[in-house]
């Protein structure tokens, strides 16, 4: 039995409860969770990544 209504109305719980948990659960500035986005970095993986290219940056202007 086939039911899409049921299975959207799944999707979106599922959804907006994973959602709920990770942001209570995030300790960190750079996640985003949300429907159409999820962006999980935990261990300040942004900073460390925006860090190196500042400094390669430097190097190359010097």
């Amino acid at each position: 039995m086939r039911s899409p209504l049921a299975g959207r109305w799944a999707e979106r719980w599922e959804s907006n409860r994973r959602i709920r948990e990770l942001r209570s659960s995030t300790q960190s500035d750079e996640t985003t969770y949300a429907r159409d986005r999820c962006i999980g970095h935990e261990n300040a993986h942004r900073s460390r990544i925006e860090q190196s290219m500042a400094e390669i940056l430097e190097e190359a202007t010097s």
